[in-house]
């Protein structure tokens, strides 16, 4: 009974946030690739920041709509993304764009060291 109502709400309403932080990271990436050896625009840090994080918190609000459980790390990424779009005006564009890439990599390592156990105890031992 619970699975359908779960997967509307992923698949229709989180996935918009999904998609909303896709296109504006392209937004900032298309400005860092504009000029990549100048500061990068406001508006194109933001873009970043902004897409970096809703897509992050949006994965944060569906798994706790699935499973009740917080994405500590990628909260944590959305926050940093933020504070990264908020402090790094005087930063070449593509050093910003690194910073926003080596963001979501540390996201995605942390939270592979974390759940490692949890993975391991899904695999069926074998024969």
């Amino acid at each position: 009974e619970r699975r359908g109502p779960v997967a509307r709400d992923i698949f229709s309403f989180f996935h918009f946030a999904f998609v909303a932080g896709i296109i504006f990271f392209a937004v900032g990436a298309k400005k860092t690739l504009e000029h990549p050896d100048e500061a990068l625009s406001t508006g194109g840090r933001w873009a970043l920041g902004i897409g970096t994080a809703v897509y992050l918190l949006g994965s944060v609000i569906g798994r706790y709509r699935a499973i009740r459980a917080v994405a500590w790390e990628r909260a944590a990424g959305a926050a940093a993304a933020l504070a990264a779009a908020a402090l790094l005006d005087d930063l070449d564009a593509a050093l910003v764009l690194g910073v926003a890439v080596a963001i979501l990599l540390a996201v995605v390592a942390s939270e592979s060291v974390r759940l490692r156990e949890f993975r391991r105890g899904l695999v069926a031992p074998g024969p």
